[in-house]
């Protein structure tokens, strides 16, 4: 049981909490906090997602220390990590935070990359607040997020402390702030400018992801809302196809290549936006989706909404003829898209009968009245036609006004209710205008005509063109052919050419060149180290910085492969290395320690020592000590 442990400050990390209890009782042997805390000795000191936080609840629970929960929600980076991941997913790693499992993998943090925090950071300014006020520094959550480099108070740039992540000697210490962040401060303002707004405003969207609750918002409705506020910047289409190029160059402009570099993401990692826009398979970095939706001005209440192109309604009925013309009487509205440019296509029908089109979506309040084309007239609006063609006191253009539509269009309704051509009075009829999307009709077999030789003679004029190239150059063509003309079209559409293969984006084999020259040079630098470090895969790959990229893609790299055979050392080797390194050492100093002593110098387990290959390894050096320096056997 715990006696004493220290109250949290604000925003504080229990990495933080941990190393005050370590300064305040005093221990010499470091490894006494992780017994006390975590029942544990082989515990990490881990920054941002700790485990066995229910052991160290329940050392702290008579004390009246704070629960599991409160732990992992206000002094862990939990709320920031797993903030756009399913519940379940959340509840997995809070369990998994709770006992003895693997957060971070849970999380997809071992495959991502976004580069990790070097070291612990800290503000000049609230660290001299804090000892102003509580006599000592500590470790914020909020300074050690992914890619927040400036604090959102103080608008200063975060400096990086002593305390390297992880730590290359041993990951057992908590390290106090008050003892690594020197006296003699100077905070440096981050001058004004794009990269100053951009780096604020990431960090206050990253703030407020930890303090607040997590978007209930699933990762599809979060992909919709993006691909829709796209559509509202004309960066995608509203049926959802994002444009590729135009988003790449905008985004570029929003966060140039020297800022996404700072912020830890790497250059040649140009699509990460683009795994937002895709249907959700894997879990992205919390990190991506702040940027797309500092980019698109996104806020927290508007995640995951699509608004509709048309807005809400009611919408007003635009028939003239009715006696509730203009009011907002039309409850719902069937969308549709366009061929070409996928815009919207709201088709609105009120209780009347009169229905109409708008191509939106509605940009301004004086877009809900217009009209773009009469899907039906309706009952009402046919019989006020009726009723007013057959009315010789009513003029021509009179009687299109009260219909609110032009002379031309009532003739041609006129002729398909049967009316009389001639109306009672009129000096004399005009034939109604033939309507060129009838087939069969002259002007719709004259169009026919034009538009294929239009089609027959850019293919003369263009033999090495696609499809979707003509489309291009004469798009009014291809879509009269398409909708009127299809079967005439098909049989007449340049034949479909074989693609061209895809010229990979990464050289494989330069890379694996590369990095197996770096594995092994790491492998060399691990061996001269003062203390033995055992060289493994995890090690060598965060050693180079590419520990991701060994783990997924260690197939496309065959050298690599071959080097961390060779260099891989087992349990049983790292053992044995550890002996012949004690040994010399011992045979250089001279001196008489006993048995017991030389194994603990090996850091040697009973269980190691059982080991045939390490015992052997063991009772020679023994040996050779006994010979040498007439060591006392026992």
């Amino acid at each position: 049981m715990v006696a004493l442990f220290p109250s949290p400050y604000e925003d504080e990390l229990l990495y933080s909490l941990c190393a005050r209890y370590a300064r305040l009782m005093g221990y010499g042997n470091l490894k006494t906090t992780l017994w006390h805390l975590f029942g544990r000795e082989t515990i990490t000191a881990v920054m941002d997602l700790p485990t066995h936080l229910g052991h160290l609840a329940g050392q702290l629970a008579d004390i009246g220390g704070p629960g599991v929960e409160e732990l992992i929600d206000q002094h862990t980076l939990l709320p920031y990590f797993a903030a756009f991941h399913l519940p379940e997913r959340r509840e997995e790693v809070r369990a998994a935070m709770r006992g003895d499992g693997h957060p971070h993998w849970r999380l997809g943090l071992m495959a991502s990359r976004v580069a990790a925090a070097r070291a612990l950071r800290f503000c000049p300014s609230c660290v001299t607040e804090e000892r102003t006020r509580h006599g000592e520094a500590y470790w914020h959550r909020a300074h050690q997020l992914p890619g927040v480099l400036v604090c959102e108070r103080h608008a200063v740039w975060l400096e990086e402390s002593e305390v390297v992540l992880p730590a290359p000697v041993t990951r057992h210490v908590f390290i106090p702030a008050e003892t690594v962040i020197p006296q003699n401060l100077f905070a440096r303002q981050v001058p004004e400018g794009c990269e100053r707004d951009v780096l604020l405003d990431l960090a206050r969207r990253a703030l407020g992801v930890m303090v607040g609750p997590p978007p209930a918002v699933l990762p599809s409705a979060l992909r919709d809302g993006y691909l829709a506020a796209l559509a509202e910047r004309q960066l995608a289409t509203f049926s959802g196809q994002a444009h590729i190029e135009e988003v790449r160059a905008a985004l570029r402009t929003v966060f140039p290549a020297e800022v996404m570099e700072r912020i830890g993401l790497p250059p040649e990692d140009d699509g990460w936006w683009l795994r937002l826009l895709r249907k959700p398979r894997v879990a992205a970095h919390t990190l991506h989706h702040l940027l797309m939706q500092a980019f698109l001005g996104l806020h927290r209440e508007r995640l995951g909404t699509t608004p509709p192109p048309f807005g809400s309604g009611p919408w007003p009925c635009l028939n003239a003829a009715s006696a509730h013309h203009g009011e907002p009487r039309i409850e719902r509205v069937q969308v549709n898209y366009t061929c070409n440019a996928r815009e919207p296509i709201g088709t609105f029908t009120c209780s009347c009968g009169f229905a109409y089109r708008r191509v939106g979506p509605d940009r301004t309040p004086q877009d809900a009245r217009r009209l773009d084309r009469v899907a039906a007239y309706g009952p009402v609006w046919e019989f006020a036609l009726r009723k007013f063609w057959l009315d010789p006191a009513l003029s021509l253009r009179e009687l299109s006004r009260r219909l609110g539509f032009d002379p031309g269009t009532v003739r041609q309704q006129a002729a398909r209710l049967g009316l009389p051509p001639q109306r009672p009075g009129s000096r004399g009829a005009k034939p109604p205008r033939e309507k060129i999307d009838v087939p069969g009709t002259t002007a719709w077999n004259w169009r026919r005509e034009e538009c294929r030789a239009a089609w027959q003679q850019q293919r003369e004029e263009k033999p090495e063109a696609s499809t979707s190239g003509l489309r291009r150059l004469i798009p009014g063509v291809y879509i009269w052919l398409y909708r009127h003309d299809r079967n005439w079209l098909t049989r007449n559409k340049p034949l479909r050419t074989t693609p061209r293969p895809s010229i990979p984006r990464v050289d494989w084999g330069r890379r694996d060149t590369r990095l197996a020259r770096e594995l092994r040079r790491a492998a060399q630098d691990l061996l001269r180290l003062e203390r033995p470090i055992r060289v493994t895969p995890g090690r060598l790959g965060r050693e180079v910085g590419q520990a991701a990229l060994l783990e997924q893609h260690l197939g496309r790299l065959p050298r690599c492969a071959r080097v961390l055979a060779e260099v891989s050392e087992t349990r049983e080797a790292f053992a044995v290395r550890r002996i012949r390194r004690a040994a010399a050492g011992l045979q250089q100093m001279g001196g008489r320690i006993p048995r017991w002593h030389f194994a603990r110098l090996c850091g040697l387990r009973p269980e190691l020592l059982a080991v045939p290959e390490v015992a052997q390894a063991f009772e020679q050096a023994w040996a050779a000590l006994l010979t040498r320096f007439e060591v006392p056997a026992a």
